[in-house]
């Protein structure tokens, strides 16, 4: 969906855009600066520590208009303005990801139309005896967004279909294993005796953003209820 920048430079018709998150609204303001567009004072003001104070994460912005009263709250009212949500429009929920192929004559990767997960099929035919470990080559090689890694697990239907198991139960691919050489590959286990043909499809992934910086602090007491240990709520 295309955004009407000339309906939204218009200050009468009372348009203000819902960005969910400070990475939709950085690149609002970043569009907003490609089309000349500058808040009252040039600048936008979307800080940290005012971004959880409108309705949960929610800021809502209008070209050319504060929407702050200087007391630290965004004053846009949902039935003052037509709310356009920048999640439907933005770029910024469109990732591309360059893909390479092993196997040429496997399908091509596709985003599945209901479901977030995406399939990856065998390059190869292999057989499997009950108890045999192999990594199964998946044909493709991917760079991903920075910031993101990939986490791979089974399909559904992987063990009843072949009757195997994923070694590491979820496998994860960080973004520097992007490398001309660096072909997914699947590890799997058989608990029988099995045989997979090349294109089948047999695990599945999606990207996941990487985890902020963390620093330990160490303290002798957290300060918290103790759960009770394993198990403590019971079966039921």
């Amino acid at each position: 969906m295309e955004f009407n920048w000339d309906e939204f430079k218009d200050k009468s018709n009372g348009i203000a855009v819902n960005c969910r998150t400070q990475e939709e609204a950085n690149d609002f303001c970043k569009q907003m600066n490609e089309h000349g567009l500058k808040w009252c004072d040039g600048k936008s003001y979307l800080y940290d520590n005012y971004w959880k104070i409108y309705k949960e994460n929610t800021c809502y912005i209008n070209q050319g208009q504060h929407c702050y009263n200087g007391g630290g709250e965004y004053t846009v009212l949902d039935e003052l303005y037509t709310i356009l949500n920048w999640s439907d429009y933005s770029s910024y929920n469109n990732t591309t990801i360059k893909i390479k192929y092993f196997a040429h004559d496997i399908e091509k990767v596709k985003v599945t139309e209901n479901g977030d997960w995406i399939d990856l099929r065998s390059a190869i035919d292999i057989k499997l005896e009950k108890g045999e470990f192999r990594l199964i080559p998946l044909g493709v090689g991917m760079k991903l967004p920075v910031g993101y890694e990939a986490h791979m697990v089974p399909r559904s239907s992987t063990y009843k279909n072949f009757g195997i198991i994923q070694s590491n139960h979820c496998g994860i691919i960080d973004n520097s294993y992007c490398g001309d050489n660096d072909e997914w590959k699947y590890p799997a286990i058989a608990l029988r005796d099995t045989e997979i043909l090349k294109g089948d499809r047999i695990c599945q992934f999606r990207i996941v953003k990487k985890q902020p910086n963390i620093t330990f602090e160490e303290v002798e007491h957290l300060e918290n209820n103790d759960r009770g240990g394993f198990g403590s709520t019971g079966k039921r």
